[in-house]
């Protein structure tokens, strides 16, 4: 022991050069890691905010809705938590003027059209409906509305973010799906009754 004393109080600056060097050593590890622990802390506060925003943002999608079970309506809907503002809709001009070209539904195109020159707001949980079909009730609409491609682009706001989105929606094979309605029979119902009461004036016209 006496022996290394000696040497080290003959090597004073030696052994001191060497408590430098590893404690420079110790020190940039100590700030290798700590930038690390920094980046990996910043990255999981970044991940956890993409998260939150991304959970409570509007979230708009286009999508099938049917009423009474077999009219069929093109609905835009908010599922997200917020409002979404500056709502921009852009429907495909070719499947427009197919639905230009149905019978029942052909003014319904000019108002979809549009959806692409003004900004609307759509709360949360909340959708504007269109009406373009009725597969079953014998008018061939269904079938015109299949020639081509449903294609729907929006664009909107959540907060001070834009999200820009695409989405094709198939048409074909809808019609299998709607298969238990009232809504024919509720309108054959209804024209049925126009025309009692039709002839139930005529009668009493012919009787006075």
């Amino acid at each position: 022991m006496n022996e290394m004393i000696a040497w080290m109080n003959s090597n004073n600056g030696f052994v001191m050069a060497v408590l430098t060097f590893v404690y420079v050593i110790a020190t940039i590890f100590i700030c290798v890691f700590n930038g690390k622990s920094a980046s990996a802390t910043r990255r999981q506060t970044e991940e956890a905010q993409r998260q939150f925003e991304e959970n409570n943002r509007a979230h708009v999608i286009p999508r099938f809705v049917t009423l009474e079970g077999q009219l069929y309506c093109l609905a835009f809907h908010n599922i997200g938590k917020t409002m979404a503002e500056k709502l921009v809709i852009n429907v495909s001009s070719e499947w427009l003027e197919c639905l230009r070209n149905t019978q029942k539904n052909s003014n319904v195109a000019d108002t979809l059209e549009k959806l692409k020159d003004i900004e609307i707001f759509l709360p949360a949980d909340d959708k504007y409906m269109y009406s373009i079909c009725v597969p079953a009730d014998g008018t061939g609409d269904y079938m015109k509305l299949c020639e081509k491609p449903l294609i729907i682009n929006v664009q909107y706001y959540s907060g001070e973010k834009m999200y820009k989105e695409r989405f094709e929606l198939p048409m074909k094979g809808i019609n299998c799906l709607i298969n238990t309605s009232n809504y024919v029979r509720m309108e054959q119902k209804k024209r049925d009754s126009l025309d009692e009461i039709g002839k139930q004036l005529e009668k009493i016209a012919s009787e006075t």
